[in-house]
């Protein structure tokens, strides 16, 4: 099975912000899976850090080429819920 999710291999932000622990368990990751599991980690470790948050949620956009930004799956998720009514 290929890899889907993009890896960010070159200017991680992560070194940026000072958080070395987790730059290298991001590099520690081989698999999607691993991936995915990471980012979760990380949105619970930059809980509450406004920078952190934004930042992880570019990182996330740019391995997904989704945009993740919370507002607007916030936004997306309301529409959704109120053309179910």
């Amino acid at each position: 099975m290929s890899n889907l999710l993009k890896k960010i291999e070159v200017g991680n932000p992560l070194i940026n912000l000072g958080l070395f622990n987790l730059y290298d368990a991001h590099q520690e990751t081989k698999t999607d899976e691993d991936l995915a599991n990471f980012y979760h980690h990380l949105l619970s470790c930059v809980e509450g850090s406004e920078v952190a948050e934004k930042i992880t949620y570019a990182m996330i956009s740019y391995s997904t080429g989704m945009d993740v930004n919370p507002v607007y799956l916030e936004m997306q998720k309301q529409i959704f819920v109120s053309h179910e009514s």
